[in-house]
């Protein structure tokens, strides 16, 4: 007698199944807040890609300007209204240039003082960060905040000893002193740097 009772307090506890349509239903009638959302986004996208198209027209107009002026004529340069867009386009000012000898001659300077600063700086800032990150020497700590409070010091405060000590080893005015000033700027950067890479 007891079991039918249980049987039907079973079945009474168990909820029908909910069919297809009642889900539909019931979905429906939920408030759809997605699209507003999507919208915001977008909106919100919109303004943002302004901003930037904004930006890059600000950054990028004195480029565009430098170009422009550079193939300008001497009588549109002196003209008192601003012309964004040049008449006559010449190719004066590049001729003058490429062929003066004195820029051949700074262009010279450059590439050698540049590439051979570059290679001085990246063999003995390699071994230098090497040995402070692979190596325990004595000293290893006062060498590696030495290098950190040389990055510190302005660069003015270093021109007057360094143009008095290139003075006084009669390396003024020439390559090698020009090198070696521009080894004391980046050396120490690029120890401080590479030791990260290399630890």
């Amino acid at each position: 007698s007891g079991m039918p009772n249980e049987r039907a307090r079973m079945t009474a506890v168990v909820e029908p199944p909910i069919s297809a349509t009642e889900t539909s239903d019931r979905t429906a009638t939920q408030p759809l807040r997605r699209p507003y959302r999507r919208r915001g986004r977008r909106g919100a996208t919109a303004a943002w890609n302004a901003v930037a198209m904004l930006v890059a027209i600000v950054l990028g107009f004195p480029i565009f300007w430098m170009l422009i002026t550079s193939v300008k004529t001497s009588g549109d340069l002196n003209q008192l209204v601003p012309q964004f867009w040049p008449h006559h386009f010449t190719w004066d000012s590049f001729r003058g240039v490429l062929t003066d000898p004195i820029f051949r001659d700074d262009l010279l300077n450059s590439l050698i003082i540049t590439l051979t600063t570059v290679v001085i700086s990246l063999v003995i800032g390699f071994l230098g960060a090497l040995a402070i990150a692979r190596f325990r020497f004595a000293g290893r700590h006062a060498f590696i905040v030495a290098v950190l409070l040389v990055q510190m010091i302005p660069l003015t405060a270093l021109t007057i000893p360094m143009s008095l000590l290139l003075d006084g080893e009669h390396l003024k005015n020439t390559l090698p002193g020009v090198i070696l000033a521009y080894l004391m700027f980046t050396m120490p950067f690029t120890v401080w740097t590479l030791r990260t890479f290399i630890a």
